[in-house]
């Protein structure tokens, strides 16, 4: 999702009728890079959990 957010704000560039679409596509893709980092941290917090660390 967020190479699709990428990827239409690209294709979104170039005219000022774009300027709000484009924005909210840039949020987009800043979201769902976000999320991706978020649950690629996930492993490691249950590994501590599980070796009885808290997170």
């Amino acid at each position: 999702m967020r190479r699709r957010a990428q990827s239409d704000a690209e294709g979104a560039q170039g005219g000022a009728a774009w300027a709000y679409p484009t924005l909210t596509l840039k949020w987009a893709e800043r979201y769902y890079a976000s999320e991706r980092d978020l649950a690629g941290a996930m492993p490691a917090d249950i590994e501590e959990l599980e070796r009885g660390k808290q997170p």
